[in-house]
């Protein structure tokens, strides 16, 4: 689902896809890269995606469990880079799902992620309360 946001004084208009439960399945994923492209081409300006990607991109978002493949996160990162989105940093657990078993058979993976493009942070950034005293601090300081 995407949808238009406007948040007064904070960004102009930009535009959110949230997904809920993506699928382990090859096809039905490559299905969802295609839709991010479509509207990767649809859009203008500031847009993120988040949600629950079902995908760990790199192989330290796994534990546990037989050990991640790069091929598994090839057509995500093809979509990451034609749609021109960038992962976000997070702060806390670094993972944000457990198959709940205990020991040896524990698995954990990171799978709900926020990916957004360019103008999501130059809009943001720019419009917070001392961002141009910051820049114009750090542009005036000696190297």
């Amino acid at each position: 689902m995407t949808f238009k946001v406007k948040i007064n004084g904070i960004f102009d208009p930009c535009c959110l896809s949230a997904i809920y439960h993506a699928s382990t399945n090859a096809n039905r994923s490559k299905k969802l890269w295609r839709s991010l492209k479509n509207v990767h081409n649809t859009i203008s300006g500031p847009w993120a995606v988040c949600g629950d990607l079902m995908l760990s991109w790199i192989f330290e978002e796994k534990k546990g469990g037989r050990p991640h493949t790069l091929a598994k996160s090839l057509d995500f990162m093809d979509c990451m880079q034609e749609c021109d989105l960038m992962d976000t940093i997070f702060t806390g657990n670094k993972f944000t799902w457990c198959n709940g078993r205990r020991r040896r058979w524990r698995i954990s993976k990171r799978l709900d992620r926020v990916i957004t493009n360019d103008d999501w942070y130059l809009n943001f950034w720019s419009e917070q309360e001392g961002y141009s005293d910051i820049i114009k601090e750090v542009w005036d300081q000696q190297i």
